[in-house]
């Protein structure tokens, strides 16, 4: 989503909502691989929203990169 303001700058708006959980885990557990086994509980929903400012296509340091 694309907000201009009354000021003329405009701000890029953008949001992602996941599921969060607490892990009990199990007693014996690899070292590697997929991650941590056991019994998972629902602990919430968390919910980022993110705000860039400034104006598409004139980013004054990206036109050094090579």
């Amino acid at each position: 989503m694309l907000i201009e303001r009354t000021d003329g700058i405009e701000v890029g708006v953008a949001a992602g909502r996941a599921a969060a959980h607490w892990l009990t885990p199990d007693i014996d557990q690899w070292g590697h691989g997929y991650g941590w086994t056991g019994q998972a509980v629902d602990a919430g929903t968390l919910t980022v929203v993110s705000l860039v400012r400034g104006t598409p296509g004139k980013c004054d340091w990206c036109t050094s990169m090579p």
